[in-house]
């Protein structure tokens, strides 16, 4: 009955009754949607409805493998498996399902629906550092991860980079691919030579494709960041750039490939050094929540935002740290428990900073999300002085917006205190905050319920209200 109510409203049923049979089902599951949203030479792409979740998906479909090069059709299914059996990130193009056709000589698969390219949007980026920090940063985190999975791509280009639903740039179309000799099937002679898109591609690889190495998905990437900065396809060498914190660093990752970066890791280094040495463009801080919010509020966890955000919630600017808090709120659990785990010491710190921002002024229902929050960094963490600012924060919280929810949340924390120093670090919390906010917080029925060290505290400090 779910799965049924789940077709019912996904848009998959257009009608009562069975689908009508002018739809097109593959796989029993997925709905196409009308025309092609795209053709190429070898495989058409449709929108799709997933019965079994509802979602929109994106289908490929290799059509007539009977009449295409052989070569294609190995391209194609080399690149379902290479993205079934080892790639899983969120910078990363993920397959959801595929398979053949047993009416037709077709290979599908079905995978997360993008919602543009950097081809369609690279020009936006034209002179924006900061973008294209951005911009690098997910790129190096996505394709350092494939070369650790032992796999090159070798395509790599701004059609080939999609955006997804959330705002993350990910890695697809696997159909030149190579994995570690020994596992990898040989492409034939017919791409001997020119594999890759021209303009994007080293010329070692260009000339002798099976000898490729991750230097030269560096050069690919060196030369998307210069197309990016410069907002014309990078006809040129990069030593005809205009003067830019990047440009040592692309032409050293496009330049021969003896002294380029050996590693993505080694790439994104050497642009965050260089990125450090000017001051990059200022952003505002509406427009940074805006792009960062969607990619924290996901179940996967997005490291290159993630990391931002901790540096954001660094800054000594009240309104940069406004911004910074806000975006915390809207990140899920996975992402705050990144944070403490990478890193406890800053998280720490961001975390005693959100216990005095809390004290601000917020939309009634905002100050519900705001304290689901603040137990969350409690509750991951673990960690004491944690504990003594979500305490007060949500008293000051609660108590200066009569927020019951908000009460609710903090005498859940407390009564699940059940050792001594926790309380005491909690009751000291208590002490330093105003006397009025804790009497309205904590009702004498539930401090019945509290450690003793707490439970004796709150009486001394409702007996002075």
């Amino acid at each position: 009955m779910d799965d049924i109510e789940r077709w019912v409203g996904s848009g998959a049923r257009r009608g009562p009754g069975r689908p009508q049979k002018s739809e097109r089902v593959v796989g029993e599951r997925f709905v196409l949607d009308g025309d092609p949203l795209g053709t190429g030479g070898f495989a058409d792409v449709y929108r799709a409805t997933d019965r079994k979740t509802g979602e929109v998906v994106a289908v490929k479909i290799l059509k007539n493998i009977t009449a295409v090069d052989d070569e294609a059709v190995l391209r194609f299914r080399r690149e379902l498996r290479l993205m079934e059996e080892h790639l899983d990130h969120p910078h990363v193009n993920t397959v959801i399902a595929h398979g053949s056709f047993d009416t037709a000589d077709e290979i599908w698969c079905a995978m997360p629906l993008a919602v543009g390219s950097l081809a369609d949007e690279i020009e936006r980026f034209q002179g924006k550092v900061g973008e294209v920090v951005d911009l690098a940063r997910q790129l190096c985190d996505g394709i350092g991860y494939v070369h650790e999975q032992g796999i090159l791509h070798r395509d790599l280009k701004p059609g080939n980079i999609l955006r997804s639903a959330e705002g993350l740039w990910t890695i697809s179309d696997f159909g030149l691919a190579r994995e570690d000799e020994r596992q990898s099937q040989a492409l034939t002679t017919t791409l001997a030579v020119g594999m890759g898109t021209y303009f994007y591609t080293s010329p070692e690889q260009w000339i002798r494709p099976k000898h490729a190495e991750r230097r030269d998905d560096v050069f690919s990437v060196g030369k998307i960041l210069q197309h990016a900065l410069t907002g014309q396809v990078p006809l040129v060498s990069a030593d005809q750039m205009p003067e830019s914190p990047l440009r040592p660093v692309i032409q050293r990752a496009t330049g021969p490939r003896e002294g380029r970066y050996p590693t993505m890791s080694d790439l994104l280094a050497a642009i965050e050094q260089a990125v450090q040495a000017y001051s990059t463009e200022w952003e505002d801080p509406k427009d940074r929540l805006g792009r960062l919010r969607p990619r924290l509020a996901g179940e996967t966890v997005d490291r290159v935002a993630t990391e931002e955000l901790l540096r954001w919630m660094q800054d000594d600017d009240d309104e940069e740290f406004d911004h910074a808090a806000r975006a915390l709120v809207a990140s899920s659990r996975k992402v705050i428990e990144y944070l403490w785990n990478a890193h406890p010491a800053a998280y720490r710190k961001a975390a005693v900073r959100m216990g005095g921002w809390m004290n601000g002024g917020f939309a009634f229902e905002y100050c519900d999300d705001i304290a689901d929050t603040a137990r969350l960094l409690w509750s991951v963490s673990g960690d004491n002085d944690v504990l003594r600012a979500v305490v007060r924060g949500l008293v000051e919280l609660g108590g200066g917006h009569n927020r019951w929810h908000v009460r609710d949340v903090l005498v859940d924390i407390l009564q699940g205190l059940k050792d001594p120093e926790a309380a005491v670090v909690a009751l000291e919390a208590l002490q330093s905050t105003y006397v009025g906010y804790v009497d309205w917080s904590i009702n004498a029925f539930a401090a019945r319920s509290l450690h003793p060290v707490l439970r004796n505290g709150v009486a001394e400090i409702k007996a002075k209200a």
